[in-house]
């Protein structure tokens, strides 16, 4: 609140962006984070050295929590879905819907998550 109880007109938020360490996920793995400061889940995957992609971690076919991966394929077990682990695609399965992707960058030994 600015003086004389004047209301100061609020700035556009920006999309928060998130860091974690490139060294958090292993080559050809993934990882369930939660963003920190935040409450929203994603997971991470790293299928090559230089390459970190993020989706939303429930299935498009009933929304339950991926539980793994699987070569390429980042798994739920529930009903089989399988989805590429760099495009997010779904690749087997009862769904054919891709998982929600969110933008990564990587800088240095940091891994941005924009969501």
């Amino acid at each position: 609140i600015a003086a004389k109880g004047h209301i100061q007109p609020r700035k556009p938020r920006k999309r928060p962006k998130h860091r974690l360490k490139t060294t958090d996920i292993k080559v050809g793995g993934a990882k369930l984070v939660t963003l920190p400061g935040t409450k929203v889940q994603v997971v991470i995957t790293r299928p090559k050295t230089n390459s970190f992609f993020a989706f939303s971690p429930f299935c498009t076919h009933q929304r339950v929590m991926l539980s793994g991966i699987q070569g390429s394929n980042l798994v739920c077990q529930q009903h089989g879905a399988t989805f590429n682990t760099t495009s997010g695609a779904a690749t087997g399965g009862p769904t054919r819907t891709a998982l929600k992707r969110y933008t990564t960058v990587v800088s240095g030994t940091s891994v941005k998550v924009t969501v």
